[in-house]
């Protein structure tokens, strides 16, 4: 069936977040004396969360009440610098513009906190998406595929009608789980041996590719 729909993840897949995480997060394990993290190991912890980013980051054995502090003093200091080197990967911009002079319906489901997850979109991508979702308190977070399954029905589509875009290992274990047609874009925090490992099938190297398989 024709693919009318299209849901975006956003760390990895839109947007280039990683330096502004990693910023944080060190921002927030100084404030603790905690040793800092390198860019390619905060790499590998984004994707399953906040929490579970907090979690990795901090020394193993930390106890669960100054694991909460740090995740308190980490979003204070990401909400104020959510923006400072964030950009979109080369080619979205482009892309996106085709897709919606296109007529498709577009929308991004993140396990980023929700408010982080919509200032981000209306601040690099305005009046583009007809939903935007991150993580909120009463939904299950990616890998569950309840939020996911229910995107097709807001844009008054079919499932079969709509594919997911993601870069991680957490995407592949939700487009399974919810048995909805998978694209994974090479571009992002994940290597094509850790998809595939993951049960990952479908990639593109560049966000122009996505058009060519839209229609397979």
């Amino acid at each position: 069936m024709t693919v009318k729909g299209i849901v975006f993840d956003l760390d990895g897949t839109l947007l280039d977040t990683l330096n502004d995480l990693a910023d944080a997060v060190n921002a927030a394990l100084r404030d603790f004396s905690f040793p800092e993290r390198r860019l390619e190991e905060v790499r590998r912890f984004v994707g399953n969360g906040v929490g579970n980013l907090i979690r990795q980051a901090v020394p193993d054995h930390t106890d669960a009440e100054t694991i909460a502090q740090v995740h308190e003093h980490f979003m204070k200091y990401y909400m104020n610098g959510l923006m400072n080197k964030t950009k979109p990967y080369p080619g979205i911009v482009d892309l996106l513009e085709t897709l919606k002079l296109s007529g498709y319906r577009l929308g991004v489901l993140s396990n980023k906190p929700h408010k982080a997850t919509q200032d981000l979109i209306q601040h690099y991508f305005p009046d583009v998406f007809d939903l935007v979702l991150g993580h909120r308190a009463e939904a299950p977070r990616k890998p569950d595929p309840t939020v996911l399954l229910q995107m097709p029905a807001a844009f008054n589509l079919s499932a079969e009608e709509v594919c997911y875009i993601g870069d991680s290992e957490v995407d592949v274990a939700t487009t399974l789980a919810a048995d909805l047609r998978g694209i994974f874009c090479l571009w992002g925090f994940r290597s094509e041996n850790e998809l595939r490992s993951a049960g990952g099938e479908c990639f593109i190297h560049e966000p122009g590719e996505l058009l060519q398989h839209l229609f397979v």
